[in-house]
């Protein structure tokens, strides 16, 4: 394995130095793994992880679990954001075994690549009653040698099961029914769908709004309208800098998992959009232009965008986020102090510190005004902390999502059109050539190639390009 290919990602650059000798995805592996006879354990993840650094610091360097991982496994680690048709495949096992997943997503496999066991995150050694990776890896080594039937028998189980839930079904779409469906899971005391922890889900939303467009009702705004401010007003949102944070650990959208990504920032533009097109009321679209904003200044690299910002900082998971009074008071003075409350809640702490989140109250154009001059006194102030990480690597179809946000906000203002034409130049530039697309793009190192939704995504924004500019360009 050459060690620039761990360059290409900063997810698989963290782990290029771990006490397990890490091998990348490729049929190579695979090959050798029949060839020694030996299963795979393979870990999935992606750099903004709070969970997967917490994993890496305390299992994965750890002497003991590398020793029996690198001399019973040919260890795999896997940038989920880089390969996602190995992260939904075993996902889908995950889902299948445990009834749920997430990240890091650990994988004991048959030499090609049939999983047999499935777990999220794992304590180095045993916790209460939770056996830990060490004794995991120790009872898997020996049913390997002792009892290799059991494992043929669930792994082919497992495959079983993954295969039937990924064919077809036949039958017509309701679309009123999904329309129910959704609207069974609304939250109707703090918006949103489901209970903690909450996700956006902004396909919902928008599916909301196309279903009030074409029934020419508009028996979803309140749903829709309710969960929108929820979400901008919340701690999951950055009231600070702008942009989403991915998920609510709550069911209030008070407490958030801090790490920022860059397609959650291309779908939250789009839904604001969607909902001036959809109600006629652009009440959202001041929040559109701030993400906009915010991605342009914190996650842009040379006209593209950057895959994500990390939640952890100066090792401590929502750090940079996070305010005290004290510091507060050395930055404002106390009139300003007090106008800010009066828009502004203080009362969420994590970790013993302040959230700032944003009361659903009416306020003038004058107010609004002296609020962005406070508020971006606090964001210089909060810049001055230091540089939080970022992964730098850029993703294809995640650009080509979130530029055709901005596109579609560029109806309602066209300031962004130039940027928009010079980002397309830059895709052209670094991820298409006569054969192909490539899916990533490092520090101007070529990544991966590009997978069905790099494809999609890049078609989609060349029509909705010439649809703004009818220029026909964009067709060929």
């Amino acid at each position: 394995m050459n060690d620039n290919d761990f360059k290409r990602s900063p997810y698989l650059e963290l782990h290029r130095n771990d006490a397990i000798k890490w091998n990348i995805w490729d049929n190579e592996i695979i090959k050798r793994a029949k060839q020694e006879d030996k299963p795979l354990f393979i870990s999935i993840g992606y750099y903004s992880c709070h969970w997967c650094h917490v994993e890496q610091e305390l299992a994965f360097n750890d002497k003991e679990i590398a020793q029996i991982i690198n001399e019973k496994f040919i260890p795999i680690i896997v940038d989920r954001e880089e390969r996602p048709d190995i992260d939904d495949f075993y996902m889908r096992a995950s889902q299948i075994i445990n009834g749920s997943g997430g990240w890091p997503l650990n994988v004991i496999a048959m030499p090609d690549g049939r999983p047999f066991f499935v777990s999220t995150f794992l304590y180095p050694r045993e916790s209460g009653d939770q056996p830990g990776l060490l004794e995991i890896l120790g009872s898997i080594s020996r049913i390997w040698n002792e009892e290799r039937g059991r494992v043929l028998e669930t792994s082919d189980e497992i495959l079983s099961l993954i295969t039937s839930r990924s064919k077809s079904v036949e039958g017509k779409i309701s679309f009123q029914e999904i329309n129910e469906m959704i609207g069974s899971i609304y939250d109707r005391k703090f918006g949103g769908f489901g209970s903690s922890p909450k996700f956006p889900n902004f396909n919902y939303l928008q599916f909301l709004m196309i279903y009030d467009h074409y029934s020419k009702k508009n028996s979803n705004r309140s749903k829709v309208e309710k969960t929108i401010k929820a979400i901008i007003n919340g701690g999951i949102y950055d009231q600070i800098g702008s942009g989403i944070h991915r998920y609510s650990t709550d069911e209030k959208w008070e407490i958030p998992h801090f790490e920022k990504m860059l397609y959650d920032q291309g779908m939250l533009i789009e839904t604001l959009v969607l909902f001036t097109d959809t109600y006629n009321d652009p009440f959202l679209m001041n929040i559109a232009k701030d993400i906009i904003d915010f991605l342009i200044r914190d996650m842009n690299i040379k006209g593209l965008f950057l895959s994500a910002i990390d939640s952890d900082f100066n090792g401590e998971e929502g750090l940079y986020y996070l305010w005290d009074m004290r510091e507060i008071s050395e930055i404002l003075n106390e009139s300003e102090i007090t106008f800010l409350r009066n828009f502004f809640d203080f009362s969420v702490k994590y970790n013993g510190k302040i959230i700032i989140r944003r009361k659903d109250v009416d306020h003038s154009k004058e107010d609004e005004a002296k609020i962005r001059d406070i508020i971006m006194k606090l964001r210089m102030a909060r810049d001055r902390r230091g540089e939080i990480r970022k992964d730098d690597k850029l993703i294809l179809s995640w650009n080509c999502l979130t530029l055709k946000a901005i596109i579609h906000y560029s109806y309602y203002d066209p300031s962004f059109i130039s940027f928009l034409e010079k980002a397309i130049k830059k895709i052209e530039e670094k991820f298409v050539n006569e054969r192909d697309v490539l899916r990533t793009i490092r520090r101007d190192e070529k990544g991966v190639r590009g997978q069905l939704e790099d494809y999609a995504y890049l078609s989609d924004l060349y029509l909705e390009m010439y649809v703004l500019t009818i220029d026909e360009s964009y067709l060929n």
